[in-house]
């Protein structure tokens, strides 16, 4: 049995939730499919045709290359605060790898036969005053302690 009420209008309404109207539901946002991947070389045509040369409106050049005017704003906006269209170097490796040489493990052991309760970064302190190349080439941390684990086989 469904149960009804008036509102008021004096017009009678289901108590029941409407499931059948799904009108009312959110809607799921349509995406633009999959996601274009633009080369230098077109975003530095793009910046050509905005700013240089033609002076397009951003629209039309979107148009021209079947993206959102949003895009090439952007990449305006990029040449315009960087002088570049070039993706930023994102992550990567050291230039050099630093290496810890048996002198540094047998320092490292020294300290370990000393006192074993010191911590990486007390180890690390003292291998910098003893061997100050060490702290130009940057030993990390986790360089040391898996130098320590691995080579001088002691388990922190």
């Amino acid at each position: 049995m469904v149960s009804t009420r008036r509102n008021l209008n004096n017009q009678t309404v289901s108590a029941e939730p409407e499931i059948a109207n799904s009108s009312r539901m959110a809607k799921k946002r349509k995406s633009n499919g999959p996601q274009k991947r633009l080369t230098t070389h077109i975003k530095s045509i793009i910046v050509d045709k905005c700013l240089r040369k033609e002076s397009m409106r951003k629209a039309e050049v979107a148009r021209m290359f079947g993206v959102s005017w949003q895009t090439v704003d952007n990449i305006v906006e990029k040449y315009v605060r960087d002088g570049t269209v070039e993706p930023k170097k994102q992550g990567g490796c050291r230039q050099t790898n630093v290496k810890i040489f048996q002198e540094h493990s047998q320092f490292v052991q020294d300290i370990l036969d000393e006192d074993f309760t010191v911590t990486v970064g007390f180890m690390r302190e003292k291998l910098f005053e003893q061997f100050p190349q060490l702290q130009e080439r940057g030993l990390d941390p986790s360089t040391l302690y898996k130098h320590i684990v691995k080579h001088i086989e002691w388990n922190l």
